[in-house]
């Protein structure tokens, strides 16, 4: 979650972090057009470029990021048809989306990493009465360190779904020597 005061530096910090250039800035209003951005995309024979004016404006109790289109050119001459138009519009939203996106989740892994976090680890049986593990702690946190650890214990990961929670892994048994050097 962005919070609304902290939202306009960074979708600044986003375009600057991009090296767009950008002709004019007004923190106060929170607005800023940008001079030409150049699209290099593999799918297009002659690039395009775009001027943006990107601004965040309140929207009820939320902010809003807005992206509007100011020029668009393809091999230096003005483009006006709708659809690159819309495209052109979304890939700068796109940009700016999953830039704020990496800033929110490096800073709640920032938060989780700085906690004092102490994870709970408990055997359990699934419905099936397979074995699995428990843990209780920050899910970011666990889902970063799990593999390292099993690891350890002779186990690794062969498939994950971070959107589910799950990892499946195969065993190796460590010999004694192993588990003796591991402290186990």
């Amino acid at each position: 979650m962005v919070v609304s005061s902290t939202l306009w530096p960074q979708v600044v910090s986003v375009i600057q972090a991009k090296n767009y250039p950008i002709e004019k800035r007004d923190d106060a209003s929170q607005t800023l057009t940008t001079d030409w951005v150049s699209w290099n995309r593999l799918d297009e024979d002659e690039q395009y470029r775009g001027r943006y004016q990107i601004s965040v404006k309140p929207q009820g109790y939320r902010q809003a990021v807005t992206v509007k289109l100011v020029n668009l050119e393809q091999a230096g001459k003005p483009v006006a048809d709708a659809a690159s138009l819309q495209r052109y519009s979304t890939e700068m939203m796109n940009v700016i989306s999953a830039g704020l996106d990496k800033t929110a989740t490096d800073a709640a892994n920032a938060a989780q990493n700085r906690s004092a976090a102490t994870m709970d680890v408990q055997s359990a049986a699934d419905d099936t009465g397979l074995p699995m593990l428990v843990v209780r702690g920050p899910f970011n946190l666990v889902w970063q360190r799990l593999p390292a650890a099993l690891e350890k214990v002779g186990m690794k990961v062969t498939d994950s779904t971070r959107s589910q929670g799950s990892m499946a892994v195969t065993y190796k048994p460590l010999s004694d020597s192993d588990w003796r050097e591991s402290g186990r």
